[in-house]
Parts: C-alpha cells; sequence; structure tokens
C-alpha cells in the first residue's frame, strides 16, 4: 500500500470517479480508511465533476462534484462508526461540494437521527453557521422524500427538527417563493413534522411571496383527513381571517376551489369573518353567488340559518335575565318601601316616648318600677334604630348594585340591539342578492327554452304579464335594456376625460340629422370639392349608423367620412377607404373605425391602412356579409386578428342564416342586434350584418368610455388590456356566455349588470365582471 501511495495510487480513479478514500467509505472498511490517512491521503479529498446516483434505495442523491469522504459516509451508509472516525480524524463539517451542501446538511436532508446525533457530539465550534444549499434549508429536501412516509418513520422524522434546531433555523424561507418549511410540510402532509413544528415554535402565520399563509395551502389541497392538519394550525394560532395578496381569505380560496368540506370547516370554526372582501370587493358569499355554485351557497345559506337560531337563543336568554332583574328592582323597591313604614312608625312611637316622659316629669310622685320599663323601652327602641340603620345601609348597597347591573345590562342590550339591526341589513342585502341570484338562473333557464323568433314568457318585470313578442318587441326591449346599462356606465357631474371618438365610414350624413351637433368634424372623400354634408344611400345607411351608435353611446364624439356616393360602391370606393382610414387615424385620432360594408375582393392599401390603425390599438369593426350562407365572410371582416367581425342575431339571440355567413371555424364569431330595427322614430325594420356592426362598435365605444372615467380606472384589473383587441374580445365573450347559438356568440350587453337598487354598487360589480373577463387574456 505505501509503494501504491508512492506511485499516485491515492488518486486514482475508479468508473465512478471514486478515489480509493471514497470507495472506502461507501464500503465501511475503517481500516482502509486509516491506512489510507496514515499514506497521507487528504481526509477531505474532494471528488471531481461526475455525475452519480445513490443506489441504495434511500432517495436519491445527486452529486456534481466536490463531495469529501464525509460526504459520502453520511448518504450512502447508514454507518455512525464511520462518521464519527472521519470526524474525529479531523474531517472538515464546514466543506461544501459543488451543489454547495456541508455533510451535516446531507445527514438534516437524509432524516436520520442516529447519523445528526453523531455530528452533534463534535464540537459546535467546527459547524457551519448556515446550513442552507444557495439559501435552501435541508429540511425542504427532507420533505421531498416520500420513502421516509409512514407510521414510526414519521414519528422518528419529527425528532429531527429537535436535534437539527442547533444549526438549522426552521423559519428560513425558501429563495424563491418566499415558502417556510411549514408551507412545505403541509403541501406534503407531514402531519407529525408540522406537530413538532409548532410545537417548537415556528410561525404558523408566515406567508409566501404571493402571501398565502400555511392555512391557505392547507384549503387549496383540501380534502378528506385533512381535518387534524388544520386543527393543529388553527389551534397553535394561525389566522384563521389571514389576506393573501389578492386580498383573499381561505375562505375565498375554499369557495374558489368550489370545495365544500373546506367551506364547511372554516365556517364551523369560532372567529371566522364572512364579511371580508379581498382586493375586488367581494365577500365569499358574493363569490359564491357570482360562481353560482349552489352547493356552497346551500352551506352558506344554512349556517346563517344556524346563526340565526343562535341569535335568537341568546336573545331569549337575554330577555330572562332582563326578567330576573326586573323582578330583583321590584323586591328592593318593595323592602326599601317597608324601611320607610318602619321609620316611620319608629319616629311615632319616639314622640310617644317623649310625650310620656313630660307627663312623667309634671307628676310629683315618681314610681320607680314605670321608670325601669320605660329605660328597657328606650335601649330596645335604640337596639332597633341601629339594626334599621344597619339594614337601610345594606338595602342601599343592593339598590347600587342593582342601578349597575341595570346600566350594565342596558348597554349590553344597546350593543345587541345594534348588532342585530346590522345583522338584519346584512340579511336583508343577502336575501335580495339572493332572489336576484335566483331570477337570474330563471331567465338563463327560460332563456334555453325559447327557440323560436316568437315566444311565450312571463315578463322580466314586476307586474309584467304573459304575451307572445313579435321581433319588432325584441329589438325595442334590446335598446331599453342596452339604455339601462348606459344609464349606470355615464359618468355624473362634470366629465373630466377624453371622449371616445369613433369614426364612420360610409355614405356620409343627412344634412337635417337631428342629431348633427354630435358629429364633431365631416369630410367627403367621395367629392372632395363639396362642403356639404349629404347622404345620398336608398336607405340612408350612414345616417342611421350615426343614430344607433348615438343611442347605445351617447356620450360618443363622432367623426364622419363619405366614402359611398350611392348605394353601391364604385371603382375606387376601396381606395377612398383606404384613405379615410388613414385620415381618421392620423388627424382625427379616432379610438374606433367602423365600416358597416364589405368587399367580395381584397385591397393592399386598405389592409396596410387597417394594420397600421390595430398597431396604434385603434378597433376596426366591419361588417361580415349579407349573403347568407351563398359566401364567405366579406373583406376587411376576413382579416382575423386585425378587424372585429359582425355577425347578426334576433333580439331573441337567434342567428339567421339568411343573411349571415357561415362561421368561423376558428375565432370569435360575435352578434349583436341585426334584425328589424328602427334606426329613427317612425323607420321601417332594418335588417343586416351592417346594423350590427354599428352597434358592436358603439358597445365598445361606451365601455372605453366608462373605463376612461377617473373613479373607475383603479378598480379595473388590467384595465390597459381593454384597449386591446383581445382584451375586448374576452369582454365579449363573457358578456355572451348564456347566449350562444351554435358557433355564434351573440352578445347581451347588459349581461354584466346586476340590480342593487344602488347605481355605485352596480357600477362596481361591472368593474368586477371587467376584470374577470380581462384576467383571462394573456
Amino acid at each position: 500500500m505505501l509503494v501504491a501511495a508512492d506511485s499516485g495510487f491515492l488518486e486514482e480513479l475508479d468508473h465512478n470517479s471514486d478515489c480509493p478514500i471514497h470507495y472506502a467509505v461507501i464500503c465501511q472498511n475503517e481500516t482502509a480508511i486509516m491506512t489510507l490517512l496514515a499514506c497521507g491521503d487528504d481526509i477531505d479529498r474532494p471528488r471531481p465533476r461526475h455525475n452519480v446516483s445513490c443506489p441504495l434505495g434511500v432517495g436519491e442523491f445527486r452529486t456534481l462534484g466536490g463531495e469529501t469522504p464525509l460526504h459520502y459516509a453520511t448518504w450512502f451508509t447508514r454507518d455512525t462508526l464511520t462518521i464519527r472516525l472521519l470526524i474525529d480524524n479531523g474531517a472538515n463539517l464546514r466543506v461544501r461540494d459543488a451543489m454547495d451542501r456541508t455533510p451535516f446538511y446531507v445527514t438534516i436532508a437524509k432524516g436520520d437521527p442516529l447519523q445528526i446525533r453523531a455530528y452533534l457530539g463534535s464540537p459546535s465550534d467546527r459547524w457551519d453557521p448556515n446550513e442552507t444549499a444557495f439559501g435552501v434549508s435541508p429540511l425542504f429536501d427532507l420533505l421531498s422524500y416520500d420513502y421516509l412516509r409512514g407510521g414510526e418513520k414519521e414519528i422518528e422524522l419529527a425528532k429531527v427538527i429537535e436535534l437539527a434546531r442547533r444549526t438549522v433555523d426552521i423559519n428560513v424561507r425558501h429563495p424563491e417563493d418566499g415558502q417556510s418549511v411549514l408551507h412545505k410540510a403541509v403541501t406534503g402532509r407531514w402531519v407529525h413534522f408540522i406537530i413538532s413544528l409548532l410545537d417548537r415554535g415556528v410561525d404558523p402565520n408566515s406567508k409566501m411571496t404571493d402571501g398565502s399563509t400555511p392555512l391557505h395551502l392547507v384549503v387549496d389541497n383540501f380534502k378528506k383527513g385533512d381535518e387534524p392538519m388544520f386543527s393543529f394550525l388553527t389551534g397553535s394560532g394561525a389566522d384563521i381571517n389571514a389576506k393573501d395578496a389578492r386580498g383573499c381569505t381561505p375562505l375565498h380560496r375554499a369557495v374558489r376551489k368550489s370545495n365544500e368540506a373546506a367551506v364547511k370547516l372554516l365556517l364551523d370554526t369560532g372567529g371566522i369573518d364572512t364579511e371580508v372582501k379581498d382586493e375586488r370587493g367581494d365577500t365569499a358569499t358574493s363569490l359564491a353567488l357570482y360562481y353560482q355554485d349552489r352547493k356552497i351557497i346551500d352551506i352558506f345559506e344554512k349556517k346563517e340559518k344556524e346563526r340565526g337560531s343562535a341569535k335568537r337563543a341568546r336573545e331569549i336568554e337575554m330577555t330572562q335575565r332582563e326578567r330576573e332583574l326586573e323582578q330583583q328592582r321590584k323586591d328592593i323597591e318593595q323592602q326599601l318601601k317597608d324601611l320607610e313604614l318602619e321609620k316611620i312608625q319608629e319616629q311615632q312611637r319616639e314622640s310617644d316616648l317623649a310625650r310620656e316622659r313630660e307627663q312623667s316629669r309634671n307628676k310629683p310622685v315618681q314610681i320607680s318600677d314605670l321608670e325601669d320599663n320605660r329605660e328597657r323601652d328606650r335601649q330596645k327602641d335604640l337596639e332597633r334604630q341601629r339594626e334599621l340603620e344597619l339594614k337601610e345601609k345594606e338595602l342601599e348597597r343592593q339598590r347600587k348594585e342593582l342601578e349597575e347591573r341595570g346600566e350594565k345590562l342596558e348597554q349590553r342590550q344597546k350593543e345587541l340591539e345594534h348588532q342585530t339591526e346590522l345583522q338584519q341589513q346584512s340579511d336583508l342585502e343577502r336575501q335580495k342578492e339572493l332572489e336576484r341570484q335566483k331570477a337570474e338562473r330563471e331567465k338563463q333557464r327560460g332563456q334555453k327554452r325559447k327557440d323560436s323568433p316568437e315566444y311565450e314568457s312571463k315578463s322580466r318585470w314586476r307586474g309584467g304579464t304573459q304575451s307572445v313578442k313579435t321581433a319588432k318587441d325584441l329589438a325595442g326591449s334590446w335598446f331599453q335594456e342596452v339604455g339601462r346599462l348606459s344609464d349606470i356606465l355615464r359618468h355624473e357631474g362634470e366629465m373630466k376625460h377624453d371622449r371616445i371618438r369613433i369614426a364612420i365610414l360610409d355614405s356620409g350624413v343627412d344634412p337635417d340629422h337631428p342629431q348633427m351637433e354630435c358629429i364633431a368634424e365631416y369630410k367627403d372623400f367621395a367629392d372632395p370639392l363639396s362642403n356639404k354634408r349629404v347622404d345620398e344611400h336608398d336607405s340612408q345607411h350612414g345616417s342611421a349608423g350615426v343614430y344607433l351608435i348615438l343611442e347605445v353611446a351617447p356620450e360618443a364624439e363622432l367623426y364622419v367620412a363619405r366614402v359611398f356616393k350611392g348605394s353601391e360602391a364604385e371603382e375606387d370606393t376601396q381606395d377612398l377607404i383606404a384613405k379615410a382610414i388613414t385620415h381618421a387615424v392620423k388627424e382625427w385620432k379616432v379610438d374606433i373605425i367602423v365600416m358597416a360594408c364589405g368587399f367580395e375582393d381584397e385591397h393592399e392599401a386598405m389592409r396596410r391602412a387597417i394594420k397600421d390603425a390595430c398597431a396604434r390599438d385603434i378597433f376596426v369593426f366591419a361588417a361580415a356579409s349579407n349573403f347568407g350562407n351563398a359566401r364567405h365572410i366579406a373583406f376587411p371582416a376576413n382579416m382575423k386578428g386585425d378587424v372585429m367581425c359582425m355577425f347578426a342575431c334576433n333580439g331573441q339571440n337567434k342567428v339567421s342564416n339568411f343573411f349571415n355567413p357561415a362561421a368561423r371555424k376558428r375565432g370569435d364569431n360575435f352578434a349583436f342586434l341585426g334584425e328589424d330595427i328602427k334606426a329613427y322614430p317612425g323607420d321601417k325594420g332594418r335588417n343586416g350584418t351592417s346594423y350590427s356592426t354599428f352597434l358592436g362598435a358603439a358597445v365598445a365605444g361606451l365601455l372605453l368610455d366608462f373605463a376612461r372615467q377617473e373613479d373607475v380606472q383603479t378598480k379595473i384589473q388590467n384595465y390597459a388590456r381593454l384597449r386591446r383587441m383581445d382584451g375586448m374580445s374576452s369582454v365579449f365573450l363573457e358578456m355572451a356566455e348564456h347566449a350562444t347559438d351554435g358557433n355564434y356568440s351573440c352578445v347581451v350587453p347588459w349581461e354584466f349588470v346586476r340590480r342593487y337598487g344602488d347605481k355605485d354598487k352596480e357600477r362596481e360589480h361591472i368593474c368586477r365582471r371587467l376584470s374577470v373577463a380581462l384576467e383571462r387574456v394573456s
């Protein structure tokens, strides 16, 4: 061996890149180890860089190089003698391998209490004061090995915490997501480990980067059998109403996960506050109503009934106590009256005694027996008087005590009345919300039964009658509903934000149009030399568009470009439209461009102009087609991803194939009202996707105007996404969630309205619905 050592044998590597001393450690050959050390081998010899995995079934030990014999003895063996041998011969406990692990880190990660005790027998000044690897605690690695699970193994594992506390911080956070060891243990359901951590003072309310506490994680993955873990956390001071970064409590998260068992457990726990609101202003109850989760809603309703019964029991108890105190008050008052009567009688006796004394002085002869009797009577009177005084003091003390108790009872009664009043208000609001939700569900169920353009149904409004609605009635109802939405979204008071600018590229506008004052600018591209405002279309198409847009979005600022000379397109019409688009973008700086038209042939100048508008976050709306399934979607509506293609439906959210082209198999197919529309009073019913285009653009303008208002911007999450096409499309999809017809999404703008009877609450609800829709956009 000595000869071999001199010839470089100590540094030779086998096929696993192990030196002789590493191999001797794996074989637990103490004689070979001592011999190699005696030959001058380095007890801290690091391995060269090479990957190898542990084959002993005790978890995978990946190595990248730098492991000393002590690293190997710790992981690849279960022998404590080899570890003690290396430590006693001066092995370095602070040396780190390529993965930043010390030998003691490895033994903690392995979870062997016997080996940990072998290390703890060495002087503390030899340990590394920071037993982490790249900032990660060895306890995180320890909880990654499932081979340590089950029965006695987990109980033994809990001992590791107590042993490791001398060098390992049990409250250390993971550098990436901020989770503590308790978070890790909860995620893995290491119950015994959790108990041991809590017993040793780990913080049960530590938060991850996203604000999640261990209790949040329990609720996120809650299932049957997790009740003890929940109880251990709450019993150790875990805050059951703690909020994460989004303001969600564990109850919010349980509702979002639709976890009935978790919701029941939380509601049955003392101290739960169901009125806590998240950053969007939602309580757990309102979330359940929003998601229409019937089972969760039933749990909340049942709990409310139980709380109501408990409240009534408390009221009965308070009433009984009041009666008892009232009876005591009456008894004391009677005793005071009796005492007053006794005082009057005593005064009468004293008066009689004084009169007898006066009479005895006037008699010439005094009788000794009479004097003795009188003296005894005086003594008795004095004793009786003293007794009365004592009794009076006692009654006075009792009266004061009773008054104090009465004052406390009165204060408590006021507090109870105040709480009862608040609870009644809350119950009333909740009941109204439930009734409103029930009405919405009934409406949705009824909507599914409607399968013809004309149908029989009950009126949505109270006091309504049963009637058969025609297509005209349905179109009128559509505008009434949108009018209510417009009233809610409209800004009250002085307008401090810029109006939404909408450009209409069509046949112009009639010079006698009643809403001419709402048109900011007009330009005639069809007849550049003319300054007159005209509309020579057979059906006053452009003028109708102006009326419809202002009917839905009355606060919009309109810019009209005349690009059609008559009812039909001419050879240069597409050239004129391209120029008008560029003018609307660069000169008018509009937010929305409306082209209620379509062409069979594509046009390169139009395409470039539309692309430029989209690059500036300007919405472009175009009609799909009016030729039914006989033709495909017209240009430019077929520019998927750049143009909002508008299909038409009736007021019953049914799409007619008479003038709608076939829906796209991929992409959105939004349909707005486009049948039997009256563009102005006395107008005959109009049909076509061009009118749907005007209304779709108007609804988009209405939403953009709402989002610009100062009191709204901060309430809409991801507000900037509404300016993008994918953001507006997500909002339209949300509005059409319950109104699909085949592959068509029939947009119902008032779907976002929930009637609270309070405009501010209704506006806040719309903000939340917009936030939900925009959150889905990446």
